[in-house]
């Protein structure tokens, strides 16, 4: 819903544009004579280009064009070249704004990944050092159950009880 308004304000905006554009281009083309009459034929060849088109799609058959006088075609042609000037500069920019965000998503991708492996790698130096200590009480293991049979064997020798832990 809220594209169709944009693309209307988009719309009006490059024609905004293109109207100061289009007066500067033909004042420069009014001081070079030759730039002036450049302009005069892409005018007529952009007419000859439309009126054919515009018959071809009426489904009849070309015969011909008349001519536009020159100051409409010096006025077409200036046209159909400032509003191509905004059309590429606007094209740019959305290149432009779509790589921007696309390299902005690629950075945050790439935080995430490396938050994620600094994350992994926290829980992987966690779980060596689990297993450091419990290969460290298996170890002390069988030293510790022979210090606990030697007091038992002390204590017994001493007349007393082992304690209910220590019975086997």
């Amino acid at each position: 819903m809220s594209g169709l308004p944009l693309l209307k304000l988009a719309g009006l905006l490059v024609k905004q544009i293109a109207k100061p554009l289009s007066n500067r281009i033909k004042q420069q083309a009014n001081k070079n004579n030759q730039t002036n009459e450049q302009l005069i034929l892409f005018g007529q060849l952009l007419h000859r280009l439309s009126s054919r088109f515009t018959v071809f799609v009426s489904g009849y058959r070309f015969l011909g064009v008349k001519p536009l006088p020159n100051e409409e075609a010096l006025n077409k042609a200036v046209v159909f070249i400032s509003e191509s000037v905004v059309f590429t500069l606007a094209g740019l920019i959305i290149i432009i704004e779509y790589n921007r965000s696309e390299y902005k998503s690629i950075e945050k991708n790439k935080k995430l990944l490396d938050k994620e492996i600094n994350e992994k790698k926290i829980l992987e130096n966690k779980f060596i050092m689990i297993n450091q200590r419990l290969d460290d009480i298996e170890k002390s293991l069988p030293n510790n159950s022979k210090m606990i049979l030697d007091k038992r064997k002390s204590s017994r020798a001493n007349g007393l009880e082992p304690i209910d832990e220590y019975q086997e």
